[in-house]
Order: C-alpha cells, then structure tokens, then sequence
C-alpha cells in the first residue's frame, strides 16, 4: 500500500514537473511571438514613416520653388516654406500631450486589435469543433424521442 503510494506521488511529481516545464516553454513562446509582431510593426511603421517624410521633404521643395516662381525670388519662396515648417513645429510643440496620447492610444490598439484576431480565429475553432461534436452525437443510432414515449 505504501509502494502504491509512493509510486503515485512520484507520478504525480514528474506530472507538475512536465506540466511547469510545459508552461514556462508556452510562456516563453508567447513573448517571443509578441515580441516579434511588434518588432514587425516597428520595422513597418519606421518604412511607413521614411516614406512619408521623404515624400513630404520633396513636396515642400516643390513648394519652396512655386513660390519662389510666384515671388520671383527662389529665396522667399525657400523662406515661405520655412515659415510653414516653424508654424507646423510650434504646433506640434504646444500640442505635445494629446499628440502623445493619440500615438499611445493607436499603439496599444494595434496590439489589442493583433489579440482579438487570434481569439475570434480561436473562437471560430471552438464553435466549428462543438458544431462538429454535437453532429456526431446526433448521427450516432440510440433511441429517438419517439420510442421513449
């Protein structure tokens, strides 16, 4: 009886210790694929925004030279498109906390939106395989409503 005993405590043991293991590698899974897929929407917002700087960069040097055509001068039309980018820093500047707080806010969506897709595609599953179970239990012969009354 005490063998037994035994024997089902250093079952039981090797279990949890198979089953801690099994966490701890599932957990380190998991922050190696957050960090990975926010890695990969850095990297892809970094490319986003080098594009878009570099595309705004040329359409204020376009603007630069249109005015500078309207003024006849290519200096003023350089320092009216300066204007425009002092203008636009000091806006930034004194909107620096609900800009800050827009950034955040779209940050955390992004992740948040990442997880929800993972569990409506997880929930999905569920429902497709409880649709599937209750299909079998249904084909399955037994006594019908019928033959029980």
């Amino acid at each position: 009886m005490e063998k037994e005993s035994e024997k089902i405590l250093t079952d039981f043991k090797e279990r949890i210790t198979s089953f801690i293991g099994l966490k701890f590698d599932l957990l380190r899974l998991n922050a190696c694929e957050r960090a990975a897929k926010i890695s990969a929407a850095l990297a892809h917002s970094i490319l986003l925004l080098a594009l878009g700087l570099f595309a705004i960069l040329f359409i204020f040097f376009s603007l630069g030279f249109f005015f500078g055509e309207l003024t006849g001068r290519l200096s003023l039309g350089f320092l009216i498109v300066s204007l425009i980018y002092l203008i636009i820093l000091l806006i930034v500047r004194y909107r620096k906390k609900p800009i800050r707080r827009a950034i955040t806010n779209l940050i955390i969506g992004s992740i948040l939106d990442e997880d929800d897709e993972e569990e409506k595609t997880k929930k999905e599953e569920l429902k497709h395989s409880i649709h599937e179970e209750e299909k079998q239990t249904d084909d399955t012969p037994g006594e019908t409503p019928s033959e029980t009354a």
